[in-house]
C-alpha cells in the first residue's frame, strides 16, 4: 500500500501552460491521474473517466482559476522570493 505521499516528476510537454482548448481539446479531455492506494496503481486517462474513479461520499475540489504563465521566468538569483 501507498503510505508515503506520492512525488512525480512533471515535465515540460506534459505542463498545460495554457487552457485546453488553446491546444485544441476540450475540457472534459484534458488528462487524469489516479492512484489506487489499495493495489499501488497508477493510471492514466481523462477526465471524462473520472466517474469511474468515485464513490458515494468522495469530495471533488475543483480549481477554477485561469492557467497563468510559469511565474519561475521572473525569478532573480539575487531575489530569494519569487516576484
Amino acid at each position: 500500500m501507498l503510505s508515503q505521499p506520492f512525488t512525480f516528476v512533471l515535465t515540460a510537454d506534459l505542463s498545460a501552460t495554457e487552457p485546453p482548448e488553446r491546444r485544441g481539446i476540450t475540457r472534459d479531455r484534458v488528462r487524469l491521474m489516479t492512484i489506487n492506494r489499495n493495489i499501488d496503481r497508477v493510471e492514466h486517462t481523462c477526465f471524462d473517466g473520472i466517474g469511474e474513479f468515485l464513490r458515494p461520499g468522495d469530495l471533488l475540489v475543483f480549481k477554477i482559476s485561469r492557467t497563468l504563465p510559469d511565474s519561475k521566468s521572473h525569478y532573480s538569483q539575487r531575489e530569494s522570493n519569487f516576484q
